[in-house]
């Protein structure tokens, strides 16, 4: 199938895919606010689809060649629109990217505190280079959405690095507690439970669907204002 053929399908409801120029975004939703029962949906490697019915998460397809017809998909005999003759699915669809994404640089602050050293204040400031994949795709696309819908790889990855940041900051409040003060000596040696919390369970990050495989270069420093 040539290029033109591919698009007039495409946008006709015939065909639903993921078009080649958003070959590498992390997250793409179809343009429509629905599909046609019958059409070709093709899921490729390195990728998921995701059905939702409104809010509601409908299924989670594979890399794979599908009909979009309720006896070759149960899932969407919740969205048959029965006002049209049953010829269409009110549905959306998204196409997330599964396994690793590339490793991020994140820095951002954590709290404010006194230096125990220097009697001044400060702020903790983490920096980090940070892996993670994406576990629960409905999960994902739901936090997507509550953050008004991020569009592109860089909102996403903002949004990411800031669920990120919160994680860093749960686990730095439950070791410290309320501690009004901090040494850098003592962030230095909290670096490394840190790095096996956040790897282990970053409950932030969880509940966007999102895992963290690898931590590395991480520092936190106290900037003083």
């Amino acid at each position: 199938m040539g290029a033109f053929e591919f698009t007039q399908l495409e946008f006709t409801g015939k065909v639903i895919a993921r078009p080649p120029e958003a070959a590498t975004r992390i997250l793409w939703k179809w343009p429509e606010r629905s599909i046609q029962v019958g059409a070709h949906l093709t899921v490729c490697e390195g990728e998921c689809a995701v059905f939702f019915f409104g809010d509601e998460p409908l299924g989670v397809l594979a890399a794979g060649e599908y009909q979009a017809t309720v006896e070759a998909l149960p899932f969407l005999s919740q969205a048959v629109n029965y006002f049209t003759g049953g010829i269409e699915l009110v549905v959306g669809v998204y196409f997330v990217q599964i396994g690793s994404l590339p490793p991020a640089y994140c820095e951002g602050g954590l709290v404010e505190v006194t230096n125990a050293k220097t009697c001044k204040r400060a702020e903790a400031v983490m920096t980090a280079y940070v892996t993670v994949r994406i576990a629960e795709p409905s999960e994902f696309i739901a936090g997507c959405a509550s953050q008004g819908g991020v569009d592109g790889n860089d909102d996403v990855m903002r949004w990411v690095q800031q669920v990120f940041l919160t994680s860093a900051t749960d686990a730095l409040h439950l070791h410290f507690g309320e501690r009004s003060e901090l040494s850098q000596e003592s962030l230095d040696e909290f670096i490394p439970e840190l790095v096996c919390e956040l790897e282990a369970h970053a409950q932030a990050m969880q509940d966007i669907g999102v895992m963290i495989e690898e931590l590395v270069n991480v520092k936190i420093s106290l900037e003083e204002f």
